[in-house]
């Protein structure tokens, strides 16, 4: 760990690098942020700016060109219910932004300016995609009100890591992880190289162990272009209706549920209860293997299961996946409301823009929020929000819903009989 420092002089900050300003808060975004991964707003630097701005909250972006289009790169949460964002340079002179899509799973958000006139002053910053373990990395934030850059310098810790320790809000595969001492106010921001190349996207703190994760480059690179070029507001993922699962004792990764509704419910009987031996050829050795896999299959392309059964019998099956869209995200949310280990619960239902859990004994729970105690929490406004949510925190096993906006008031969503199994549907 180094602490603060210069960038290298190759980076053109003030025509790449921007804050992010979160105004007029929506009735949905992450309404708690109290959490073992994120320091609060104790940087004397950042209230300066909040006060000086007046803003809801902040983070930072950087500007990644796409066929002479300059788009900027923040997190999700940075900006999640905003009803105005707002961009930044170094002398504090505004470009507001317009959300061009986005990706929760990942807490990735890819946004454009306004002003036509505002796409020419900014410049695009080169990515790597090979970190190199052990080298020194920057870390960079928001402008300061004063004046200059805030900026971090520590080591590449990792150059791949998966982000499975049940203190941070997400698990998830594909961050790098270092020790600069970022703080609030980084998220969004560009992670640098020692030859001023953006190896990944600050993302949150671990602040037990004082240690920080950044998305990588090459993720960032898949989500933005698959946003931009097929000019959807959501990452275009396949999806097979499948709920795998995998004790977290390293055993077999299983396919414990087939969704209704889907394109593998036609091979339920073939699927069901099957040991998941091999997945568009890739050796299935835990269940971040299926992830990452899946991520990289296009949706209308056939994906052929290698299974096995209890007696060691070897078969397999192909499913042409279909896109990842609203009404799977529904059959998400009924199949973790309908396999939940709490017996009390009967089902879900949306109506009128509202979801409801009913219970056996005939009660019925509005469901408002859900996410993980004092961590990442959503709003949900419709079934697909709550399925959507269920596959962001599907790998803890397990996920609170609030009966009220504070999240003050709720019950635990368990999606198996045990408290160490993860979840993953795809």
């Amino acid at each position: 760990m180094y602490g603060q420092g210069e960038l290298p002089k190759n980076v053109n900050a003030n025509k790449s690098l921007l804050t992010i300003g979160h105004y007029l808060p929506g009735t949905c975004g992450f309404v708690n942020s109290n959490s073992s991964y994120r320091n609060g707003h104790n940087d004397n630097n950042l209230m300066q700016v909040l006060d000086s701005l007046g803003a809801y909250d902040l983070g930072s972006g950087f500007v990644y060109r796409i066929k002479n289009v300059s788009y900027v790169i923040t997190c999700e949460h940075v900006i999640l219910g905003s009803d105005s964002i707002v961009a930044y340079d170094s002398a504090y002179k505004p470009y507001p932004l317009e959300l061009v899509g986005g990706d929760s799973f990942y807490d990735v958000s890819v946004l454009k300016f306004k002003n036509a006139k505002d796409n020419e002053r900014w410049e695009g910053i080169a990515f790597d995609y090979t970190p190199q373990k052990n080298t020194e990395v920057y870390a960079t934030g928001f402008w300061k009100w004063e004046g200059g850059l805030s900026l971090e310098v520590g080591d590449l810790l990792k150059e791949s890591t998966i982000l499975s320790d049940r203190e941070l809000p997400v698990v998830k595969l594909g961050f790098v992880e270092n020790d600069a001492p970022i703080q609030s106010g980084y998220s969004g921001g560009a992670l640098f190289n020692l030859e001023g190349q953006v190896i990944g996207m600050n993302t949150m703190i671990h602040v037990s162990n004082e240690t920080s994760f950044a998305l990588s480059s090459s993720i960032i690179k898949k989500i933005v272009h698959n946003i931009v070029e097929n000019k959807t507001e959501e990452m275009t993922r396949s999806f097979l209706g499948i709920q795998f699962a995998q004790n977290a004792d390293n055993s077999a990764v299983m396919i414990e549920q087939v969704l209704d509704g889907t394109p593998a419910v036609r091979f339920r009987k073939k699927l069901a209860g099957k040991r998941l031996h091999r997945i568009a050829g890739v050796r299935v050795n835990e269940i971040y293997d299926v992830l990452k896999t899946m991520e990289n299959c296009p949706p209308g392309n056939a994906i052929t299961l290698e299974l096995e059964d209890t007696q060691g019998v070897v078969s397999s099956v192909n499913i042409v996946p279909n896109i990842l869209i609203d009404k799977f995200h529904e059959a998400i949310a009924k199949n973790a409301i309908q396999v939940n280990t709490e017996q009390d619960i009967q089902g879900v239902k949306e109506i009128d823009g509202s979801v409801f859990i009913y219970t056996n004994n005939e009660e019925v729970e509005m469901a408002m929020t859900a996410g993980l105690k004092n961590e990442r929490v959503y709003c949900i406004n419709s079934l697909s929000d709550l399925g959507n949510i269920v596959r962001i925190f599907s790998l803890h096993g397990e996920l609170r819903i609030g009966l009220d906006k504070a999240f003050n008031k709720g019950r635990w969503i368990r999606f198996s009989n045990t408290d160490n199994k993860l979840i993953l549907y795809y």
